[in-house]
């Protein structure tokens, strides 16, 4: 099997309503989080998810990542154990 390389031009044109934009993420969010179902699995996302969530809002508050996910995963223990 003979290999050809091939350079392609994309041209990818974003619709201006804010509803087609929205639907147009939640497809692609929805897309990344089956890719990760079949990858990983149920179980293991059940549990990164939550921490990853409480993480970004950690950071929000002016944390760096490293340290909200720190203090989520201690979190997440805590209440796994109660």
């Amino acid at each position: 099997m003979a290999r050809r390389k091939q350079e392609i031009t994309v041209e990818v044109v974003w619709p201006k309503d804010p509803e087609a934009i929205l639907e147009i993420e939640r497809r692609k969010a929805q897309w990344v989080f089956e890719r990760q179902r079949e990858r990983y699995g149920d179980e293991t996302l059940s549990i990164v998810y939550p921490i990853f969530i409480r993480a970004k809002e950690l950071e929000a508050t002016g944390l760096t990542f490293e340290e909200a996910k720190k203090i989520a995963i201690k979190e997440y223990k805590e209440k796994q154990r109660a």
